[in-house]
């Protein structure tokens, strides 16, 4: 966040976030998965802080780090303002004047590698019928419990000369040049769910659909993961639709009966059963750091 707002003048990454288009629609606030399951994160009031020059009450906000980076925020904006950008140029901010410390920032990052890592654990288990209460309060357990890599199903090579994955670009319904990925890595590198490469790692993905191996990724709870953020696409050099992808994968499995039918409903419910733990876990570590 480059320079520093005087008091009543707009924080900078407000500006950046085009502060000024906003309509206090409160759209960002009703897709917000965090704000909707805790009651806790509402954008628009920290894009309102900024945009009035608060920036020492800004900075010190535990809110901040509250925030999944989902981008459903920016994505649902009738207005095309970027609650989500303010958030990521502000957590900077805190980290250059040195108010949250390198230590605290590597610990955060632990606590969202085992976030996604229970996640993971919670869509198996759900999808062997296991009961939502249950599973909850295994966090600790399941946030230690290591998982195999989907990379270790990848063939060396795609053999012979085979054609497009018809099926899946059929369920997308425009052609997604799979063949264009270079396999750089910008998806996982841009990707916020990515901590753990075991856990979630977009470029594994892909890959596996250009080597034919999409089967395993079908029937991994890796694919439910995606927050739908577009991260990986806006990345991406070659212009590969990286969550729409994702999404088509999604599809594919769930019309293949490899999911329930209400998979996104029990999804939404994992989520909601884990993110008071997860703020619980934020809190904690921002009072402690």
């Amino acid at each position: 966040m480059s320079g520093i707002a005087r008091s009543g003048e707009p924080v900078p990454a407000a500006v950046e976030a085009d502060y000024e288009s906003c309509l206090s629609c409160n759209a960002c606030r009703s897709v917000c998965t965090m704000h909707v399951a805790t009651n806790r994160l509402p954008p628009l009031k920290l894009l309102r802080m900024a945009a009035l020059g608060m920036v020492e009450p800004l900075l010190a906000s535990v809110e901040l780090w509250y925030c999944l980076q989902c981008n459903q925020c920016t994505a649902t904006c009738p207005m095309s303002v970027k609650p989500s950008l303010l958030i990521r140029r502000l957590r900077s901010e805190a980290l250059g004047r040195g108010l949250v410390s390198d230590e605290t920032l590597v610990r955060f990052e632990q606590l969202e590698a085992s976030f996604q890592r229970v996640r993971w654990h919670m869509i198996a288990q759900r999808a062997e019928g296991a009961r939502l209460a249950q599973m909850a309060d295994d966090w600790r357990r399941w946030s230690e419990t290591p998982i195999e890599p989907l990379a270790e199903a990848l063939p060396l090579s795609r053999s012979g000369a085979e054609p497009p994955d018809d099926e899946l670009e059929a369920c997308l319904g425009f052609s997604a040049d799979f063949a264009a990925c270079m396999t750089c890595g910008a998806c996982t590198t841009a990707c916020p769910v990515t901590h753990d490469r075991a856990v979630y790692d977009p470029v594994t993905f892909f890959r596996m659909v250009n080597l034919g191996a999409k089967e395993e990724l079908l029937r991994s709870p890796s694919l439910w993961l995606c927050l739908g953020c577009q991260a990986c696409t806006n990345a991406c050099s070659q212009q590969v639709a990286g969550h729409l992808v994702m999404r088509g994968l999604q599809d594919l499995s769930q019309s293949r009966g490899l999911v329930p039918a209400d998979v996104r409903a029990w999804l939404w419910s994992i989520d909601h059963a884990l993110l008071p733990r997860y703020l619980q876990e934020v809190d904690v570590l921002f009072q402690t750091g």
